[in-house]
Order: C-alpha cells, then sequence, then structure tokens
C-alpha cells in the first residue's frame, strides 16, 4: 500500500498554525482552489484578506502489503490524528517524521487573494 498525502500549514494571526490533511500531493493551484472553495478550510479562509502564508510538505508512507496501491482517505486522516495527539502525549514523533515515512518536498506560497 502507498499512501501520498500532505499536510497544509496556514499560518494564524498570534502564532497558531493551522494545519491541514490532504491526500495526494496538491499543487499551487490545488491549494488556491481549496482556500477559496473548501468547507474544510473555511478557519483559514477567514484569515485572508490580500494573502496568506502558506507552507505545504509532501509525504509517501508505503508498506509491503500485497495489496493494490490506495489513496488516503479521511479514516486514513482520523487515524493519523489518533497516532499525533497519543505522540504527543507521549513527547513521540509525529507520524509524517516517522523512519518509514518518506518527505517527499516542501513548498512555501504567497497567495495574493
Amino acid at each position: 500500500m502507498k499512501l501520498l498525502f500532505s499536510t497544509i500549514c496556514v499560518a494564524a494571526p498570534g502564532g497558531e498554525v493551522l494545519t491541514y490533511w490532504e491526500s495526494g500531493h496538491p499543487d499551487e493551484y490545488d491549494i488556491w482552489e481549496l482556500l477559496t472553495h473548501d468547507a474544510r478550510y473555511h478557519e483559514a479562509a477567514k484569515l485572508q484578506e490580500e494573502s496568506l502564508e502558506v507552507r505545504v510538505s509532501h509525504y509517501i508512507y508505503e508498506t509491503e502489503s500485497p495489496e493494490p496501491d490506495t489513496r488516503a482517505e479521511q479514516s486514513h486522516f482520523d487515524l493519523l490524528d489518533a497516532y499525533n495527539d497519543l505522540a504527543r502525549r507521549h513527547r513521540r514523533s509525529r507520524f509524517e517524521h516517522r523512519e518509514d515515512v518518506c518527505k517527499v518536498r516542501t513548498f512555501r506560497l504567497h497567495l495574493e487573494l
């Protein structure tokens, strides 16, 4: 099984960071579409004035399962959130920082809205 996923981090005033899971590896246009049209990004959309700072990191998690490749669905993200919650409580690394997760790339963008 191969899980392609991304984290999308939006800087909010006061130092807070809004973090979203996204399946696949969205590009700059995809991010713009999500921020302007997807209800899950409502909190980030409220921060919009004329521009927004966004950091996107792409990851691949691969197992040696005989199952065909599948893309991430919400249930995967629920499991990742639960994993990260337990990791935080036990002072362990987040899922995306595990040795068996490959970070593909990170990019930052400044969206003119």
